[in-house]
């Protein structure tokens, strides 16, 4: 599955992440539920990341968790690879 961060705090290792499903939001939570290769660095607000997606006590979690790197454009503006038309951090999405 495909996400972004929209909330991540990395003092609690715990992140709200936007699926591309449109369904429920899914949940981070410690850095067990990131991808080997990820740790340890903690995913922040904006990233987009592919997981894998669970549902357990009703609640969407997410595990393997990796960041997808960015793509510079051509005004030099970070742009998240793969992501239809492109995803800013800061919330803006447009191409």
């Amino acid at each position: 599955m495909l996400g972004v961060i929209v909330w991540s705090n990395r003092e609690r290792q715990a992140a709200a992440i936007w699926c591309e499903d449109l369904a429920q939001l899914a949940h981070l939570n410690g850095a067990a539920s990131l991808h080997p290769g990820q740790r340890p660095h903690w995913p922040q607000t904006g990233d987009l990341a592919e997981f894998d997606i669970a549902e357990t006590d009703g609640l969407r979690r997410a595990a393997r968790l990796r960041v997808l790197p960015q793509e510079a454009d051509d005004a030099g503006q970070d742009r998240q690879s793969g992501f239809g038309g492109g995803f800013r951090r800061g919330g803006r999405c447009g191409g």
